[in-house]
């Protein structure tokens, strides 16, 4: 259930009630980043809160006392780690034996016996004539109750429920009882629940429908609400929360059902004819978000139309399709130098056919020499164009460069970024397309990614642009990890970093505190 570091912040927080990051660094002998860690997963399980006024943290009253009270009874320490809460959840039907249990947990039967061995020395289980059985204890069973999600189903420490249309229970709408709100009417004959009430943003509507969703239809139309409204979705959001309720690899599946893309499960969706009928009704054209396919017959012509010589840093998705990396992309991101070869460049992409979005046409980001427009065709990938700024996040480096492979198209010198920058720019991005990319890039590279100069690259970008992208970077990782079971060989000293700029974030907040106090005294 939780990580040993997990169970000792959540116990210390039991006994004080209250406690900021330091503190907690300091009564529990972890450092602030394991600590920093623990709380976010803790925060996720919907166990403890933050208090924005004095940022610390607190445990839900009943739920420390209740702690407390059983941790002077049993070993919660043993209770509560990963095995052992999967071996006691088992145990709250009836008695079992340890072959049931090992069958039921999915544990190897040795592993099994090691935890029961435990358990009952922590004075929860008790073996008795060859069955292993839960000590009478009305309060433990309530807690474990409520962590297994007995009267409901509890993801994240919140209940998740679907009723009769009309049913009065408690919590908030969310999943499809929201759709409403962003384009998608459904009928339905039932209504879905969040519990304790929270706020539901487009994000939460999406993750919760997708854990309620349970017949293809319902799948298929949380993919048309997800395709309505894909460009509002604040997608790093989106996949903290699917990491959240642990729907990461089903919003992944259907990120990859909505562009097109051959999935491993697709009888959870309906086929994709009728999908895009579907969507119609909606205003939504899947046609729009599938990947299309990028060759060097487009640089060619754009070399030949082209009245000047012009450089072009190509980067994300298309990047990857002349490296055979992938198949297809919706959008060609490239990137120029100068604002005089931003204009030739929009010049032939005029001359081969392709229009401005009026919306979207040069914005202006960081100063006038760093125009944006996006640019489309019939049946072509739209092409989006920066100066100077890739993406709007990072800066076009020296370093970026050198590494680059250049080819030459007429009048266009084109740079392809290397593997490393394509990579470092889609876990800058976070988007859940993003998350994909970098999958095929592993799974393809291999031992040929070069991880340590993805981290080079990084501490350069955060110099250049004066912003911590690690932290968004070892989300990413961490989502990686989880979702192909393997390690990212940069992890370990990303951790390092971030936990080095945490502390002097927390030491220049604490700083700028003290002087407004000062001021205050003055």
């Amino acid at each position: 259930m939780f990580a040993k570091n997990a169970i000792k912040v959540l116990l210390e927080l039991s006994k004080v009630g209250r406690s900021s990051l330091r503190d907690l660094a300091k009564k529990t002998g972890l450092s602030y980043y394991q600590v920093y860690r623990a709380v976010r997963d803790l925060e996720k399980k919907g166990l403890i809160a933050k208090s924005s006024e004095r940022r610390e943290f607190s445990v839900n009253r009943f739920l420390g006392d209740l702690l407390v009270e059983l941790g002077e009874k049993y070993d919660l320490h043993v209770l509560l780690s990963k095995g052992g809460f999967r071996v006691v959840a088992t145990l709250l039907e009836k008695p079992k034996t340890a072959k049931e249990i090992s069958r039921e947990t999915g544990l190897s039967y040795k592993h099994t016996l090691r935890v029961l061995k435990d358990l009952t020395l922590s004075m929860a289980v008790k073996y008795e004539r060859g069955f292993y059985v839960l000590v009478d204890d009305p309060k433990l069973k309530l807690f474990l109750e409520w962590l297994t999600g007995r009267k409901g189903r509890i993801i994240a420490g919140r209940i998740l429920r679907k009723v009769p249309l009309g049913a009065r229970v408690e919590g908030s709408l969310t999943g499809f009882s929201v759709f409403s709100q962003w384009g998608v009417s459904v009928q339905r004959a039932f209504d879905y629940y969040v519990n304790p009430p929270m706020k539901v943003g487009l994000e939460e509507s999406i993750i919760h429908a997708l854990v309620l969703a349970e017949t293809p239809q319902e799948r298929s139309l949380v993919a048309i609400f997800y395709a309505k409204n894909v460009d509002k979705i604040d997608h790093s959001r989106l996949l903290e929360v699917a990491r959240e309720y642990g729907v990461l690899e089903d919003l992944l599946e259907l990120e990859a059902f909505v562009r097109g893309l051959r999935i491993e499960r697709p009888d959870r969706y309906l086929p994709w004819e009728e999908v895009k009928e579907q969507a119609e009704i909606y205003g939504v054209d899947l046609e729009k978000l599938r990947f299309r396919p990028v060759t060097e017959k487009f640089f060619e012509e754009i070399g030949r139309v082209l009245e000047r010589e012009v450089r072009v840093y190509l980067f994300g998705g298309a990047c990857m399709v002349l490296r055979g990396l992938k198949d297809g992309t919706k959008d060609i991101d490239i990137v120029v130098p100068t604002r005089e070869e931003y204009d030739a460049l929009i010049e032939a992409l005029k001359k081969l056919g392709y229009r401005s979005r009026v919306e979207f046409e040069v914005k202006r980001r960081v100063g006038a020499d760093r125009p944006v427009a996006v640019f489309e065709k019939e049946d072509s990938p739209n092409v989006d164009l920066y100066t100077r700024v890739i993406a709007g996040k990072l800066m076009l480096s020296r370093t970026m460069l050198r590494r680059a492979e250049i080819r030459r198209y007429g009048n266009l010198i084109l740079y392809l970024a290397s593997n490393e920058d394509v990579v470092l720019l889609k876990l800058v991005s976070n988007r859940t397309r993003d998350l994909l990319d970098i999958e095929l890039a592993v799974k393809k590279l291999r031992t040929r990614l070069n991880w340590n100069t993805v981290l080079e690259e990084l501490a350069i970008q955060e110099r250049l642009v004066n912003r911590h992208f690690c932290f968004l970077v070892l989300q990413t990782i961490q989502a990686l990890e989880e979702r192909l079971r393997i390690k990212i060989p940069i992890k370990s000293k990303l951790e390092r970093v971030v936990e080095i700029h945490l502390t002097e974030i927390m030491e220049e907040k604490e700083k700028k505190e003290g002087k407004r106090s000062y001021r205050k005294l003055l």
